[in-house]
């Protein structure tokens, strides 16, 4: 392997290790939430209301409910800019009081986000889960 190449792996390791090291580190727990001071984020959303009503929070757990496919988290931190990452996670059921699917029903995205008139974004799904997907949220703008 030519150095060329090799320097190449090297610094895209060393990228990759710098964006995790930006993520937030929460726990599951919203009265233990502990979050990256690096994305200066302290507060989290948690919520199972449809839509989630999330303040300004840039961060949080969600749950689409079984009688939908779509959720709107309404949250000001979204902006036309912003990037919304969105996590599957079938370990929130208890942060968030429901039943989460173990599995995904299908694919989900990001359908929607802030526009004149709509505050947050909207996750939406081709089929409804049999529960609850839960998911956590992460916006970076």
């Amino acid at each position: 392997m030519s150095n060329w190449f090799r320097n190449r792996r090297v610094l895209a390791s060393i990228g990759l290790l710098a964006l995790v090291s930006l993520l937030p580190s929460v726990t599951a727990n919203p009265q233990q939430v502990t979050v990256s001071p690096k994305l200066n984020y302290t507060v989290v959303c948690t919520s199972n209301a449809s839509p989630a009503v999330c303040s300004a929070d840039a961060a949080g757990f969600v749950a689409l409910p079984s009688t939908g496919t779509t959720l709107t988290v309404k949250t000001t931190a979204v902006t036309a800019n912003s990037q919304i990452f969105l996590q599957f996670d079938a370990t929130l059921g208890t942060a968030l009081g429901v039943t989460c699917d173990n599995t995904p029903s299908g694919v989900y995205w990001v359908n929607m986000r802030s526009t004149s008139g709509t505050v947050g974004f909207t996750v939406k799904t081709a089929a409804a889960p049999t529960n609850n997907s839960c998911f956590s949220y992460l916006i970076v703008n």
